[in-house]
């Protein structure tokens, strides 16, 4: 026990430099979540533009295929 004792000072001087290593651990934590809400903005972003190109990628395949329509059309027109 008096062993004990005599470490108490020293674990209480260290107690300031704890804290401070935790309120750095704090602001590490907030960073991250931060982050990690940032990105979730960003892949929600990105959905929201794969969705846009996907209809314009659509939108292409049908613009093509009234081009196929309208060339087999011209090309009926010069066989007769």
């Amino acid at each position: 026990m008096p062993q004990a004792t005599g470490r108490l000072p020293q674990a209480t001087s260290r107690l300031p430099q704890a804290t401070g290593f935790m309120r750095q651990a704090t602001g590490f934590m907030r960073q991250a979540t931060g982050c990690l809400c940032q990105a979730t903005g960003f892949m929600l972003q990105a959905t929201g533009c794969l969705s846009q190109a996907t209809g314009c990628l659509l939108q292409a395949t049908g613009c093509l295929s009234q081009a196929t329509g309208c060339l087999l059309q011209a090309t009926g027109c010069f066989v007769c």
